[in-house]
C-alpha cells in the first residue's frame, strides 16, 4: 500500500524529538519548581507565565516550535538527495539554529537591524519565540503575530519539503531486491 513518505518521515522525526525532549523537560521542571524552593533557592525557581493568555500562547507556540523544528530538519534532510556527503548539513544545521534561534545570544541583545532580520527567519520560532512569550517579553498582538509567523513558516517549509521530496524521488534508482 502506498505510503506518503514525507508524512511518515515527518511524524517519525517528531516522535523522536518528543521522546528525547520529554524526559529532560520533566527533570528540568521538577528541579525548577520543586527542588530549588525546597533547598532555599525559591527566588531562582521558574516563575509562572505572565498570565492565562501568555500560558495559552506559550503552549501553542511551543507546539508550533516542535513542528517548525521538524520542518526545518526535513528540508535539510531532503537536500541530501543532491549532496555527496550528509556530514556538512548535519554539522552545520545545529549551530545555525542555535545562533539564529537565540540560544547562543538572546535575540533582543542583537543590534536592531540584525535582530529585525533574524526575527523574521524560521529559527527564531524554534527557541526564542516560545520562551519570550512565556516570560511576557512578547505579548498581545506581537505574540499573535509571532505565532502566525511560526505557522506560516511551517506551511512554507512543509511545501518546500514536499517539493524537494517529489524532485528527489525522480532521481532515485533502487537496485536489488
Amino acid at each position: 500500500r502506498p505510503v506518503d513518505l514525507y508524512s511518515y518521515w515527518g511524524w517519525r522525526l517528531l516522535a523522536e524529538r518528543v521522546a528525547q525532549m520529554l524526559p529532560r523537560a520533566v527533570l528540568v521542571l521538577i528541579v525548577a519548581l520543586v527542588v530549588l524552593p525546597a533547598v532555599g533557592l525559591a527566588e531562582w525557581r521558574l516563575p509562572a507565565p505572565a498570565g492565562a493568555t501568555a500560558s495559552a500562547m506559550f503552549a501553542l507556540s511551543a507546539l508550533l516550535s516542535l513542528f517548525l523544528g521538524v520542518a526545518i530538519s526535513m528540508v535539510t534532510m531532503l537536500l541530501m538527495f543532491w549532496t555527496v556527503s550528509t556530514d556538512g548539513a548535519c554539522l552545520l544545521l545545529p549551530p545555525v539554529v542555535w545562533f539564529l534561534g537565540g540560544l547562543v545570544i538572546p535575540l533582543p541583545l542583537l543590534a536592531d537591524p540584525v535582530r529585525a532580520v533574524v526575527e523574521l527567519l524560521p529559527f527564531a520560532g524554534v527557541q526564542d519565540v516560545p520562551f519570550r512569550i512565556y516570560a511576557g517579553h512578547i505579548a498581545g498582538t506581537d505574540a499573535v503575530a509571532s505565532v502566525v509567523r511560526q505557522a506560516a513558516w511551517i506551511v512554507a517549509l512543509v511545501g518546500l519539503g514536499r517539493l524537494l521530496l517529489r524532485r528527489g524521488l525522480r532521481r532515485v534508482v533502487v537496485h536489488g531486491g
